[in-house]
Formats: C-alpha cells, sequence, structure tokens
C-alpha cells in the first residue's frame, strides 16, 4: 500500500502496483477507528461501486470490515457517485463510502469517502492513512483470495429513487423532443441515463455506451479530453442534435458538445452557468478554481456575483463553497456544484439537466450562448505525465527559476506557481489525481499567445520532462486560439 494512493480529495492507486485488492480492508478499519475517535454513535455506512472489475472485491472486503464492527451495511449497488451522496440526504446518514477511481483507466480503484455531507479530504485522509498504515503493519496474515459475487446487504433502490427525484424537478423537460445525444462512456452514469431517458419521455435522445463496463471499452471516460469525445461528437452532427453530453467514470462530471461539434471547455459551461445563476440571484458568492479563464471572474463580477478563487479538487470546492456560502461552484474539470436548487454537491447527471433547462428557457443554441461570452486565448489543460513521487519537487524547481524571470511579474502559490506577464498568465501545478503535472496559459490577446510561450518553454527546456514534451509544445500553445466555436455545422 503506497502512500501516494491517499490523496487530496479520495484514495485512488493502481491494483497490484500501488495497492492490492485487500489493502482496502485496511482501509475500512482505519474508517472504523476514525469514526469511534470522531463520532462514537456512527453505526451506518451505506456503500455503493462503479463498475471497475475489482469493485465487488473490494465492496465485499470492505463490507466485511464494517459489519465486523458492528455497523448496518446500506448496499446501494452500482451508481454514480452522486446517487450515494443523493441516498445520504435521504436517509439522514452521515457516513457513505463510493467505491472508484473516477476517470482513472480500468487498472485503478480506491474510494471516495463521505462524512457528515462532505468529501473526507486533505488532513483527515492524512489521519485516516496513518491509522490503515498501522493496520497493515500489525494485521495477522490473512488470505486474500475473495470472491467477485457482491454479499447481500441492506439493499436500497437508489437509482429508482434519484431519477424519480429528477424527473420531479424538470417538469419542463419532460417530452422535450430535440435531438440530444449523452455518452456514458461505459461508465456508472450507464445505470442511471436510460431509465431518465425513458421516464422524461425524450423520443429523440439517444445514449452512448450505456453498459456499465470496467474495461472501458470504447474509450475512457474522462469528459474533458477531447479524444474521449470523437464519438460524441459525430453522432451530435450527424443526428443534427441540440447537444452532445459526456461524463466521467463515476458520474460526478459532464463536459458537453455544441450543435457545430465543438468541444466546451468546463471554464466556458462554468461562465454560462454563473450568468444563468446570478441573474436569478444577485449578489451571490461563485467559487471557481485558479485553472479557470480570467473570463470567469470577470463575468462573475459583472453580473454582480462574488468572485472566489479556489485552489483545485473537488473537495476544496465543496469546502469553500461551504465556508464562503456559495449559491454554486465550479472546476475547469467539469464538476458542478449547484447550492441553489440543489443539495451543493458535483454531479454531472444534474449539471446536463441544468445545461438543458438553459437551452430549453432560452430557446437558443450552445454556440449561440458561447458567442456571447468574452472571447479568450486559453489552452487546454495539458497533462503530462510524470513521477507521482516527484512532481512536487518539479513544480518546487520551476517557481525557483520563475521567482529570477524578468518577464514574470507576480507569482501565486495558491494551487501550484500561477505566472502572471505582461502577456497573461501560466499555471503549473502538480495533479492531485494522477501522476502527472498540469500546464495551462491564458493570454491576454492573439498576439500575446507567442510571447507568453516563449517565457514557458525558457523555464520547462532545462528540466528531463522537456525532450518529451518538446514535439507537441507548439501544438497546445496554440490551442489557445481555438476555444471559441464557429457558428457553423461545418467541421
Amino acid at each position: 500500500m503506497h502512500d501516494t494512493i491517499f490523496r487530496l480529495n479520495d484514495i485512488r492507486g493502481e491494483i497490484d502496483r500501488d495497492m492490492t485488492v485487500h489493502d482496502m480492508a485496511y482501509v475500512a478499519q482505519a474508517l472504523v477507528l476514525y469514526l469511534k475517535k470522531h463520532d462514537s454513535a456512527q453505526r451506518a455506512v451505506a456503500l455503493g461501486r462503479d463498475g471497475r472489475l475489482h469493485s465487488p472485491a473490494i465492496y465485499n472486503i470492505m463490507a466485511h470490515e464494517f459489519e465486523t464492527a458492528g455497523f448496518e451495511v446500506i448496499n446501494l449497488g452500482i451508481c454514480p457517485t452522486p446517487v450515494v451522496q443523493f441516498m445520504m440526504h435521504k436517509l439522514s446518514l452521515k457516513f457513505a463510502v463510493m467505491i472508484t477511481a473516477s476517470h482513472n483507466g480500468p487498472t485503478y480503484n480506491g474510494c471516495k469517502i463521505f462524512y457528515h455531507d462532505q468529501p473526507l479530504c486533505g488532513e483527515s485522509l492524512q489521519e485516516l492513512r496513518a491509522i490503515a498504515v498501522q493496520q497493515k503493519k500489525h494485521a495477522p496474515s490473512t488470505d486474500t483470495s475473495c470472491t467477485l459475487a457482491v454479499a447481500m446487504h441492506t439493499e436500497i433502490p437508489s437509482i429508482e429513487r434519484y431519477v424519480m427525484w429528477l424527473v420531479n424537478h424538470f417538469p419542463q423537460l419532460k417530452g422535450w423532443d430535440k435531438p440530444m445525444v449523452f455518452d456514458c462512456g461505459n461508465g456508472a452514469t450507464g445505470a442511471v441515463l436510460p431509465l431518465l431517458v425513458k421516464l422524461m419521455e425524450w423520443p429523440n435522445a439517444q445514449v452512448l455506451y450505456a453498459e456499465v463496463d470496467g474495461r472501458f471499452p470504447f474509450h475512457e471516460a474522462d469528459p474533458v479530453v477531447l479524444e474521449n469525445m470523437r464519438a460524441l461528437i459525430q453522432h451530435v452532427v450527424n443526428s443534427n442534435a441540440l447537444c452532445g453530453i459526456g461524463f466521467d467514470g463515476d458520474g460526478d462530471r459532464m463536459g458537453a458538445i455544441t450543435d457545430s461539434g465543438h468541444h466546451v471547455r468546463g471554464d466556458h459551461l462554468l461562465a454560462l452557468f454563473s450568468q444563468d445563476i446570478l441573474q436569478r440571484s444577485p449578489h451571490q458568492t461563485i467559487v471557481f478554481d485558479n485553472k479557470c479563464s480570467q473570463m470567469v471572474h470577470n463575468i462573475i463580477v459583472e453580473e454582480h456575483g462574488v468572485p472566489f478563487r479556489s485552489p483545485s479538487g473537488h473537495a476544496l470546492i465543496r469546502q469553500n463553497m461551504i465556508n464562503n456560502n456559495a449559491i454554486f461552484g465550479g472546476e475547469l474539470s467539469c464538476h458542478f456544484f449547484f447550492a441553489d436548487y440543489y443539495f451543493g454537491y458535483d454531479d454531472g447527471v444534474y449539471a446536463a439537466l441544468r445545461l438543458l433547462d438553459i437551452l430549453y428557457r432560452r430557446a437558443c443554441s450552445l454556440d449561440e450562448l458561447l458567442h456571447q461570452l468574452p472571447a479568450t486565448y486559453s489552452t487546454d489543460e495539458w497533462r503530462i505525465s510524470y513521477r507521482d513521487e516527484d512532481k512536487w519537487n518539479f513544480v518546487a524547481a520551476v517557481h525557483a527559476k520563475a521567482a529570477q524571470h524578468k518577464q514574470i511579474i507576480d507569482i501565486s502559490t495558491l494551487d501550484g506557481i500561477r505566472m502572471i506577464t505582461s502577456h497573461g498568465w501560466l499555471l503549473l501545478r502538480a495533479s492531485q489525481t494522477q501522476p502527472a503535472l498540469c500546464l495551462r496559459g491564458e493570454a491576454y490577446t492573439r498576439a500575446d499567445i507567442e510571447p507568453l510561450g516563449a517565457v514557458i518553454k525558457h523555464l520547462l527546456e532545462p528540466h528531463d520532462v522537456w525532450p518529451t514534451i518538446a514535439p507537441s509544445f507548439d501544438a497546445w500553445l496554440h490551442t489557445a486560439c481555438s476555444d471559441r466555436p464557429l457558428l457553423t455545422k461545418e467541421m
């Protein structure tokens, strides 16, 4: 059990490299001891899981540990992460675990932990890590073999309750005959979308890759990566659809495709949602992460809202929303948290319905909505593979070099290093969820793109990562020219 599986927001690692399936027994034991210390009266846990091939075994292992400790185990079955949080509200539960590795590939697994309506994260996860390490250190030899059949516990029809709630809260969308396309990517939203489409009575909705399959045979379930949205784009264009919606592996994120086939960046969706919310509820706080375009900040101010910039990470966004009594929050990575008419956690399916609701009320296309936003010159977020154990030191080394660079006016260390120049800004940070570095920039004008690129090139060239990224650097830099859709059906 490698220390790196205890990340900022959740527990996640590659099975048989970073952790074994049976290591989740020590996580469950640690959770029991953590609750004994912080909430000794807690004696019930809801367990949900995604469709990964190891998830049934992990469910059995964790359920056994909780039952041995005297907990009632409530089996929520295969479901998206938001369904686990939804059922916590409906059943008045304080403690739940979702077995998932979100958007990571099929060899990964882990869990997200929810306690008192919030994700367990940061220092709390590190406290849990220390307990789990001790549990493993003092554990007797154990037979680690386990069956994939899921043990029977108190089972709740969670999917049906969740979908019915959505149908009842979006009555205006029922029977809408506009063509639309959803891509579940063989992730956990496949347990929800077919039933939602049926009960919404959408005659022209298509659902792609709805079979929950932990091998993710068609593409990875990460909607912020353009390559994963290719099939969705083709279906949207071919069917002349209103829009396309893709989901990540555990369903707490959604990404969108416009009617012309344009892949919408998360901060543009965040700006649209913020605009719509603030026009109905002005003077409210909206939280957004450090990777977002300056345009998001400006839109919030223009719509008489209060902007709050946060480090990236779904748990941190949620915590900053609570701390600042925010009405909405979001990330470039397409986590969206609605606290106006919803429960304040990130839910990809709910966010999709909110986007459809905007299109329904405004009677216009997503392309047209995006063209009403100011033009921006932001690059894609580039996730550069890098060693988990060294990525923090890499960022620190670049920080030291950046501090001496004459064109860098200011450096923020809110989350990684955000470097301000006369041409725009650059952000370099270590990923919290993957062995990767994250790089993004934004130029003030099209003419500023090249000099902004020269700054980051100068900072990265001396390091071991440069030979790997050099062939793709110019192409990445010029993604800053492509974040605005064309008002045309031409691809």
